[in-house]
């Protein structure tokens, strides 16, 4: 009678191992890329949110707003053909300005001083790149057709958004109108 074989032989031994080491090495492989997605995916919406969150300062203010001045290529008051910047008094009667930062690339926010690329403050990530940001400012006149308008202002921002030094840059167009909600007694 033959005694039954215990074990493996050495060949099937390296056969299993090999096979082993090839999915390990197919599944790690994988994990990984969907680690660096993930990544990348975490760092996209981080900046969308920072985006969004200034355009809906921007947006917020600009609503319990008065006394807009659009102003910049030569234009003041109603900007029927767009400006680089706008001013209004807040509701704490202080004077907001929301500007193009040519320095920066970015959206800048003034309150109570004059605005430059070197005094203001920056509302967006550096990671967004803002390539132009343009106001549009409508019924802010006192006499004639103007002064029977619901004040708004509506804004279009351009630019690109790098994740990180590895990813292409992500292009974005965000127009948004804000019109005046001032409490009318």
């Amino acid at each position: 009678m033959k005694t039954p074989r215990l074990g493996f032989s050495l060949l099937e031994m390296i056969v299993s191992v090999g096979l082993f080491s090839v999915v390990m090495l197919v599944s790690t492989g994988a994990y990984l890329a969907l680690i660096a997605l993930d990544r990348q995916a975490r760092a996209t919406n981080d900046l969308v949110t920072n985006l969004s969150f200034a355009i809906d300062a921007m947006e917020r203010s600009l609503r319990t707003g008065s006394d807009y001045q659009c102003s910049g290529d030569g234009a003041e008051g109603n900007c029927t053909q767009g400006g680089t910047a706008i001013a209004f008094l807040n509701e704490q009667g202080q004077t907001v300005t929301y500007r193009y930062d040519a320095t920066h690339h970015a959206i800048a926010q003034c309150v109570d001083t004059v605005c430059n690329d070197s005094v203001n403050e920056i509302l967006t990530d550096p990671r967004i790149t803002v390539d132009s940001l343009v106001f549009y400012v409508r019924g802010t006149g006192t006499t004639g057709a103007d002064a029977a308008l619901q004040p708004w202002v509506t804004f279009t921002a351009t630019g690109t958004i790098i994740p990180d030094a590895k990813n292409v840059p992500i292009s974005f167009t965000i127009q948004s109108t804000a019109s005046q909600r001032a409490i009318e007694l």
